[in-house]
């Protein structure tokens, strides 16, 4: 068993953290299935990238697209996913641990968005809504 300290991608290939929260949060009040507890979160950080990956450096903020890593309860194109509500049963995304951390080994194009300027806004359970103004 080899024990990684230091790697780096292939191609067009990305490590990015493996962050999950680490308990229920709620989206305007109300508490979302994306956001439990566990769950990965969808903006991660890009640790390192491949030799051909130009639209990203290690360091980046990145919003993912995971589908493609889903699992589904009924096989597409199938009766039951037809008239069953299709869920998700599990995402298989492969993993690498390096150094004792473990990281997402995905590819350029699961990353929907580079974040280039963002703000960190704690979370509350309070929603406040503000009526509009109509003027006749």
């Amino acid at each position: 068993m080899l024990k990684i300290k230091r790697a780096h991608p292939m191609f067009t290939g990305i490590l990015v953290t493996m962050d999950k929260y680490e308990k229920d949060e709620l989206v305007n009040g109300m508490l979302n299935k994306n956001t439990m507890k566990g769950n990965i979160k969808l903006y991660q950080k890009v640790f390192e990238v491949g030799p051909f990956v130009k639209t990203m450096k290690p360091g980046d903020i990145v919003m993912l697209n995971l589908a493609r890593y889903a699992h589904l309860k009924y096989e597409q194109n199938s009766i039951k996913s037809d008239i069953m509500e299709q869920k998700i049963v599990r995402y298989d995304i492969p993993t690498e641990v390096i150094d004792g951390v473990e990281y997402m080994l995905l590819q350029e194009n699961d990353v929907v968005l580079v974040i280039d300027e963002y703000e960190e806004v704690e979370d509350s359970d309070i929603v406040v809504v503000t009526p509009e103004i109509i003027t006749v």
